[in-house]
């Protein structure tokens, strides 16, 4: 009986010592998380490569804004030029959450950058699938769309958009269609219609505000 009760002690104690650990590497890695998601929302890069790569451990696999730490990671790496560790930090992030939009854009960007142009419009694809309220993602898309003369499935979206209440998604839409080729001009006023009512501004002012 004895053995058994200080067979629990060890075990309670081993608990709490994983438990405390735990708690120290989620602790250590949200005051790193700050920097990065503050870095991510003002377009900077104020941690080096060194602090990216010992500061962040695998736990906790998400940030508190649900986006992979792998995949922020990615972006440090993607700007320093590593593109093997942004694709292989990117795809652990994916696994960690295939549904965070922003994974997929930094995915298609570092493909487009590789001149890899079909791989890059398979993950905005994939994105734009995931939410259509993306702007930094649908401006991507539908600019590619328009290089790629892919004027049919730039119409198509159209039906997805239409209650779309964000501007730049309709200032991007509407001008990827306005440089494309084959696109009638009777949708484009539809579109430059329903843009115009779900933002509350008349037709004219969408596409001064779109255009300038």
């Amino acid at each position: 009986m004895r053995m058994v009760k200080v067979n629990y002690l060890y075990l309670f104690i081993l608990i709490s010592f994983c438990l405390v650990y735990l708690h120290f590497l989620k602790f250590s890695s949200y005051q790193t998380q700050t920097i990065l998601i503050s870095d991510l929302s003002t377009n900077q890069y104020r941690l080096s490569k060194k602090d990216i790569e010992n500061k962040l451990s695998n736990y906790p696999s998400l940030s508190v804004s649900l986006i992979p730490i792998q995949s922020l990671k990615a972006r440090y790496y993607f700007n320093q030029g590593e593109m093997i560790k942004a694709h292989n930090s990117l795809d652990i992030g994916l696994k960690h959450n295939p549904y965070m939009v922003y994974s997929h854009y930094l995915k298609a960007r570092i493909y487009l950058s590789e001149n890899r142009v079909l791989k890059s419009l398979e993950y905005l694809r994939k994105g734009f699938a995931i939410s259509k309220n993306a702007p930094y993602l649908s401006s991507l898309y539908f600019a590619l769309l328009s290089q790629l003369d892919l004027t049919n499935e730039l119409v198509m979206i159209f039906p997805e958009l239409k209650e779309s209440e964000d501007s730049d998604i309709w200032k991007f839409y509407y001008l990827s269609l306005k440089t494309s080729l084959g696109v009638d001009v009777k949708f484009l006023k539809s579109v430059v219609n329903t843009a115009s009512t779900n933002l509350g501004i008349s037709e004219q002012e969408f596409i001064h505000n779109s255009e300038n």
